[in-house]
């Protein structure tokens, strides 16, 4: 009930909200991003969890961007420290959660997050640093049935 609070709050508190559009996850804010990679191509190399061909789809979106670009929030939410990767945090809202892969997270939020839940605001909390090559942030959003 806790968290679940913490996610209302964070989202009233948000200039964005996920039921509606959010705005880059770097800036400027304002200005249209280079798109490397979208939802649902198809790819034929490994991953994490398959090394070596291995047929798959895209699960998100490749924004390029400078290796060590800061990455902000996308929508307000809250990070624990589940929700934190070698190079990916997870920002949960009401409806599901935004992935922000291909980072150096920000090791003040890992160090709170271990201590509770942490809230994260549209915009303004900075999550990370882009560390990829090429240098570019992986972003996801899936829905509570991990859609």
């Amino acid at each position: 009930m806790k968290i679940q609070s913490i996610l209302f709050l964070a989202e009233i508190l948000s200039l964005t909200s996920p039921l509606m559009a959010y705005q880059w996850p770097l800036s400027p804010f304002n200005v249209q991003q280079p798109i490397n990679a979208t939802l649902g191509e198809y790819r034929d190399t490994g991953t994490a969890t398959c090394p070596g061909p291995c047929p798959h789809f895209h699960d998100g979106v490749d924004i390029g961007g400078a290796q060590g670009s800061p990455v902000y929030a996308s929508v307000s939410g809250i990070v624990t420290s589940q929700d934190i990767g070698a190079t990916s945090i997870k920002v949960e809202v009401s409806s599901g959660y935004f992935m922000y892969a291909h980072i150096a997270p920000n090791t003040v939020l890992i160090s709170s997050a271990t201590l509770g839940p942490v809230p994260v605001f549209a915009g303004q909390t900075i999550l990370g640093t882009i560390n990829f090559s090429p240098p570019h942030l992986h972003f996801k959003e899936t829905d509570l049935s991990g859609n």
